[in-house]
């Protein structure tokens, strides 16, 4: 039985808290450091947007990811497949009884599926037996209790029928599958589209079948609109589909304005259907939809004709009963049926290459039919979709293949632009992956079913999934649905930012150079789209107007161009929905000469400064900023005219303009000034409207409803296909604008350049939600809120909605090669002087931000760059003597229980703001309201007023204990403070976390997710000179590949614990390629014992354990000449080392009469005369197994040993919950052992512990804190070595090693160890793997 959710989420985020004190890594030394990172790389075939091409590609063979380049996390447990061995998937359809007509071709199709698809990683897939769901609860649940029975087993394709889903599903997803079904459509299995799962919606389930909200939408809106019935009934049989399924139409109906008459059911088995149609025609309506199965369909159909009231009702059923053998009866003739829509035509599944043509006929040659149901291609497609997320969470490991079950679900959630038989998928966040697209079709010939189900008469398509294919395939235009010519009013000139409007615009097209009007016929990908489209100039042509004004002038207008900002401010007087932003980010930006202000990076800093900004008159921008402080008014000149010549002559100001444009004409194209300038956007400064949405007039929004279904996604694949292939669109923009003849001057040089900086800079591309075009309403609702605070005027109580819908976007359609990215930095053309190193990390953090993000040893490295700490621990061996930081200074109580920190003056963030005492308590607060990140700290201060701010630059700590070395603490994270103005900014945009802004040697320049951030140099740094350019941080997981990296010279510096790394290194150094500079002094290995449970709480197991523990064999074939024995936590070298200490291990006589006397006691507990155990760890791991095979094999005399190998994430679950027998570990060992006690202590017991043996001392508890309320350092340490003894004769704790640490820098880094603090001392350098003093670091030659 699973846990509570909220506990879970704790425990597994409990590894970041021992991470604090241990590696990224697990690679390295004696147990696995925690680490935080997950991998997201995926060798599954790449999902594309882009319509399929007539002739299908060929599938290449699947291949998998090595260990680290996988999708999962292992919070789900893996599935080993060994060689020779076939990966394991199931099918579950009916394939027996009335309803296998639908079962069985399901079942033909996967398997026909998995032949295509071929080996994964050079495994077969097997199936095994195809399991019989019955179309029933009962059929699904059995058959669902014996797959999970087989743990192997990663997946399910099926069920046929919704009701057997609805018991299956619950089994599937409680042991960590996946389901997908090709044609289950009930809503409660997924959501109600609106948001809110379904009642019987379980985590891994997914579906390549509709969501019969869009059938029975799509019957109702049939009956209405094209049969012109204003009374309908409907049937079902109580099935979650059926009943489903009438419920949406009868709903979906009566919305539509029609009377639903009866609503009324059969019962399954039922013959006699002649009682429920006789209470059906009372109510004398003009259509019976009846969505049922056979053989209950056939008795409805045979037996209305024979009810009065009934003889001339139009009957309807749905896909339950759209097959052969149901439209081969007699009575089945001229009725309609509603469901998917079959015309498959060229479509092709993108991860066998099989087109749906080519499969059908291949279904034909091999079964002797046709299909009897249509969901045999959504069966197909789902089976591809399985075997591509098993290949996505895939990675070989020792000649195995090991699958990661919650990487085969991440897959799954991610998938967008999905080329099936189908047509483009999508999974929604509740497992719905189909197309909205239905059809109704007329049973033209009960004798020919082929030529029915291709009468369509009818089809609908709300959200255009399909639409964008189905357009640019010829086989849907716009032309019912939208006027033409289309009229799209845009804001400016012809410009490569309007791109997708021209690309748009066919073959033929005119200009007209007296209006300023582009038009021609409409196409998309080449294929027509039925109407013309005109695009309109703006600006000067239109008088300066806005267009959202203008539009109110000229009812020929259609589709116009606004700006998020303008929209609120123009709502009263001309109101504006926009529908769809064809950029992500506004290209508006504020630029600078770099000769002029060499300092000068970002608009902060040209506040600080006192820079004149010339910026256009009546903008929105300017008054925000100087309303947020960030600007002054009397900076802000609103006389710029678009002209460049003050710029040019006058290169002392700071100008307005577009990143898209300027810095290609300022240096190409304005010789007089000829040369690159540097910039901010105004997105990245904060200000996140977006730009040049594509909106209507609210009053027209019913009138274009059904244009506005389809012309989005069409702008939208527009937009796709812009970037991908600009030319033809760009040759017409610069022809419109040269016959035009005005002062706009337009080339194909400058278009090809704004097409690139768009992408660079992140203008096009994928939202948050991987979706091109929709709106975030939080991001418009902080405009909003910044245009209130800055006090403009707009609508009172003016809505996100009032302005913008995502209604019509199509949720399939984005950027395939584009990644949603942390805020682009601050652009300059100049390159920095000096060098530039690069560092490799052993993992990457989840972001860098202290205040939100819990920090390990990789993201230390890269945080220590951008941030100072409050105070700093200098290179003393007791790691007690402090150096001041952001705090100068700091006073203590005389009961070392209220601590006064006073604050550095005239400090300056790299924002341009200034270091306060406020930030810092903000920043300290918000750590310790985060439960994860303050779980360690959080006991050491008081329940309330934990920091509160004396003065404006004093800062004060209230503890709840007497603490000497408190203020070591503020030199962890805890210490490490932001940006004010950050910290609030990014409460509203989380993206920001990526995007750190300290104090610190260097300012967040870029960062690319687990590959590499890079850090520039702060030149106005409060600590002294920089000497580096910039500091890039590479991700290496397998830091035997950095070191390969640093022998061929592309990093510079790496630290490791990684023995064999280490190994390398060694070699390197023995050859000349790298200098090391190696320590043990820091962390220590060693294993666990769990003294709340059997047998480890009984002392007798934990000392039989250690005695004959193989310690001799583990030091030489894990140690392999690298590591140090230890006996304590604490290296001979430390202050705290109690040489008296003395870990017995193999020993094996001294544990036989242990084992013997405990075996006796407790025989149940043992088995052969050993004691039984587990021994826990996570996996998998080729370190770890080799750990465990020596000790197991150590052990085997005295104990029974059972591997217990576990996720990462399950494993810290496991252990902070107490449900383990003995697992291996790294930690503590640091230089000043107070922070220990957390690890140690009585309180830290619980229900989830971090007193992980869970053992509890008072006594030593006493000493500990006593040794903490203590300023005399004999005493401390006297007090210390105590608690050593203490813990070696618990034996709770199994000590292995001294971790070694080997940091290793190119021969050509000059500076290492330089660097001072600002008082003169000298820090610790190279130290547990942090090398992370980068400001005096060079480079020689």
């Amino acid at each position: 039985m699973r846990r509570s959710s909220k506990i879970l989420v704790l425990v597994l985020t409990l590894s970041l808290v021992a991470a604090a004190c241990g590696s990224d890594s697990d690679d390295g030394g004696a147990a696995p450091a925690v680490t935080t990172a997950a991998p997201a790389a995926t060798a599954a075939p790449a999902a594309t947007t882009a319509a399929p091409p007539v002739t299908a590609p060929e599938a290449a063979p699947v291949e998998v990811s090595t260990v680290g380049e996988h999708l999962g996390d292992g919070s789900l447990g893996t599935v080993e497949v060994g060689p020779g061995e076939a990966i394991q998937i199931r099918s579950l359809n009916a394939i027996t009884g009335d309803v296998a007509f639908l079962g069985i071709p399901n079942e033909n199709g996967i398997r026909m599926a998995v032949e295509d698809y071929g080996q994964i990683g050079g495994h077969d897939v097997d199936l095994g037996t195809g399991m019989d769901d019955l179309c029933s609860a009962d059929g699904g649940q059995a058959a669902a209790q014996t797959i999970v029975a087989d743990q192997d087993v990663l997946g399910v394709i099926g069920t046929s029928c919704s009701g057997a889903a609805t018991a299956a599903s619950p089994l599937i997803s409680e042991a960590g599958m996946v389901m997908i079904s090709g044609s289950n459509t009930s809503p409660a299995l997924t959501s109600d589209l609106a948001g809110t799962a379904g009642k019987n919606y379980n985590p891994g389930y997914y579906r390549t079948a509709h969501n019969d909200l869009y059938q029975g939408a799509a019957a109702a809106n049939f009956a209405l609109d094209v049969l012109g019935v204003t009374t309908a009934a409907a049937i079902h049989d109580g099935d979650p589909y059926t009943e489903g399924l009438a419920t949406a139409f009868a709903d979906a109906f009566a919305s539509g304005g029609g009377t639903v008459t009866g609503f009324t059911a059969v019962n399954k088995g039922d013959s006699d259907m002649v009682p429920v149609l006789t209470e059906v025609a009372a109510g004398s309506p003009e259509m019976l939809f009846f969505p049922i199965f056979q053989p209950e369909g056939d008795f409805i159909v045979q037996q209305a004709s024979t009810v009065s009231g009934l003889e001339n009702t139009i009957m309807m059923a749905a896909d339950g009963l759209l097959n052969s053998n149901f439209l081969a009866v007699a009575e089945t003739a001229g009725m309609f049926f509603s469901g998917p829509d079959v015309r498959y035509g060229s479509n092709y599944n993108q991860s066998t290459g099989e087109t749906a043509a080519d499969v059908l006929a291949d279904y034909k040659a091999e079964f002797g039919e046709s299909p009897a149901a249509p969901f045999w291609a959504h069966s197909y497609d789902a089976a591809a979709l399985l075997m591509d997320a098993i290949a996505a969470a895939s990675y070989e490991d020792g000649g195995a293949l090991i699958i990661d079950r919650a990487g085969v679900r991440e897959y799954l959630n991610g998938v967008t632009g999905y080329s099936g038989l189908i047509g483009t998928m999508a999974c929604d966040a509740y497992g719905d992956c189909s197309s909205s697209k239905i059809t109704v079709i007329q049973n033209i010939d009960t004798a020919d079913y082929d030529a029915s189900t291709a009468n369509v008469v009818y089809e609908y398509a709300p959200l255009g999934a399909t639409q964008v294919g189905d357009i640019a395939a010829g086989a849907v235009t716009l032309a019912a649905v939208c006027p033409s010519p289309l009229v799209i009013q845009t804001d400016w000139f012809p410009e490569a930012e309007h791109g997708p409007m021209y690309q748009m615009i066919g073959d033929g097209y005119s200009v007209d150079a007296d209006n300023k009007v582009v038009s021609g016929p409409g196409q998309l990908g080449g294929a027509p789209l039925g109407i013309d489209i005109e695009v309109r100039t703006g600006g000067p042509a239109i008088g300066w107007a806005p267009v959202s004004s203008y539009m109110y002038t000229d009812d020929s207008i259609h589709l116009g161009y606004r700006s998020t900002d303008q929209q609120v401010l123009e709502y009263s007087d001309a109101p504006m929905l926009s529908v769809v932003a064809p950029l992500e980010k506004n290209p508006q930006m504020v630029m600078w000469d770099t000769d002029a202000h060499p300092n000068v990076r970002s608009l902060a800093d040209l506040g600080s400064e006192g820079i004149t900004i010339n910026v256009f008159g009546g903008g929105t921008f300017a008054d925000v900023f100087v309303a947020e402080g960030i600007w002054s008014a009397d900076q802000v000149d609103p006389s710029y005219d678009g002209s460049p010549a003050r710029f040019v002559a006058d290169q002392t100001i700071a100008q307005q303009g577009f990143a898209s444009a300027e810095p290609f004409q300022y240096e190409h194209v304005f010789e007089e000034y000829g040369k690159a300038v540097a910039f901010e956007l105004l997105h990245d400064a904060g200000f996140q409207v977006y730009s040049q949405t594509v909106g209507i007039r609210p009053g027209d929004l019913e009138d274009l409803r059904g244009c506005l279904e389809l012309i989005v996604p069409v702008i939208q694949q527009s937009v796709v296909d812009y970037d991908a292939a600009p030319e033809r669109a760009n040759a017409m923009i610069v022809d419109a604008v040269t016959l035009f003849e005005d002062f706009w001057v337009y080339d194909m040089d400058l278009a090809a350049f704004s097409v690139q900086a768009q992408r660079d800079l992140g203008l096009v591309g994928n939202g948050p939600d991987g979706i091109v075009g929709n709106m975030d309403a939080d991001r418009i609702q902080t405009v909003i809120d910044k245009i209130a605070a800055a006090g403009m005027d707009f609508e009172a109580g003016l809505s996100v909605s009032d302005i913008m819908t995502n209604e019509f976007i199509d949720t399939s359609i984005s950027f395939p090669e584009y990644e949603t990215a942390a805020p682009a930095p601050t652009t300059t053309a100049a390159p920095l002087e000096g060098a530039v190193i690069r560092v490799a990390v052993e993992a990457d953090t989840d972001g860098l931000n202290p205040t939100v993000n819990r920090f390990a040893v990789s993201a230390y490295q890269m945080a220590r760059a951008v941030y100072d700490p409050l105070v700093y621990v200098t290179e003393d061996p007791c790691g007690c003597v402090l150096a001041p930081g952001l705090a100068e200074s700091w006073t203590v109580s005389d009961d070392y229980m209220t601590w006064d920190f006073k604050i550095r003056e005239n400090v300056k963030f790299h924002d341009g703001t200034m270091l306060t005492g406020e930030a810092v308590v903000y920043a300290i607060n918000q750590q310790l309201k985060d439960p994860l990140i303050s779980l360690a700290f959080r006991p050491i201060f008081i329940p309330q007023g934990a920091v509160e701010l004396v003065d404006d630059m004093t800062v004060r700590f209230n503890l709840q204990r007497p603490h000497v070395d408190f203020p070591i603490y503020l030199s962890t994270q805890l210490g490490l403070i932001p940006s004010l103005e950050y910290m609030m900014a990014t409460i509203s945009d989380q993206s920001l976390n990526q995007a750190p802004v300290g104090t610190g040697p260097f300012r967040f320049a870029s960062r690319e997710q687990d590959f590499m951030t890079r850090f520039e140099r702060n030149d106005d740094y409060w600590g002294g000179e920089v000497i580096p350019a910039a500091i890039e941080v590479y991700v290496y997981t397998d830091t035997v590949l950095a070191a390969d990296a640093m022998a061929v010279g592309d990093i510079d510096i790496m630290s490791t614990s990684n023995v064999d790394a280490i190994l390398a290194l060694r070699d390197l150094e023995f050859s000349g390629d790298v200098v090391l500079y190696e320590e043990d002094g820091g962390e220590e290995g060693f294993g666990m014992l769990n003294t709340s449970k059997v047998p480890f709480n009984d002392i007798r197991a934990r000392k039989a354990l250690a005695f004959s523990a193989p310690l001799d064999d583990y030091m030489e074939f894990i140690g392999q000449g690298v590591l140090r024995p230890a006996d304590s936590w604490f290296p001979p070298e430390s202050p705290y080392h109690n040489p008296n200490v003395e870990q017995a291990h193999d020993v094996l006589d001294q544990a036989t009469p242990l084992v013997a006397e405990y075996c006796t006691e407790f025989p149940d507990n043992c088995a052969d005369g050993r004691i039984n155990m587990e021994f826990q760890y996570s996996g998998p791991s080729v370190i770890q197994e080799r750990i465990y095979d020596i000790l197991s094999e150590g052990w085997s005399d005295h104990f029974n040993v059972t591997k217990d190998m576990k996720p990462q994430d399950a494993h810290i679950n496991e252990v902070a919950f107490g449900q383990y027998d003995f697992v291996t570990w790294r930690q503590m060992g640091i230089a000043n052992p107070d922070g220990d006690v957390t690890w140690l202590n009585c309180t830290a017991v619980g229900f989830v512990s971090l007193n992980w043996p869970r053992l509890c001392d008072e006594e030593r508890d006493a000493l500990m804190y006593q040794a903490r309320g203590s300023s005399n350092q004999d005493e401390r340490i006297g007090l210390w070595q105590q608690v050593a003894e203490m813990i070696n004769a618990d034996y709770a704790y199994l000590m292995f090693n001294h971790t070694m640490w080997s940091h290793a820098y190119s021969p050509d880094v000059a500076g290492i160890c330089d660097y001072r603090f600002p008082d003169g001392s000298v820090p610790r350098c190279n130290y547990s793997g942090y090398t992370d003093y980068y400001s005096q670091l060079d480079k020689v030659e």
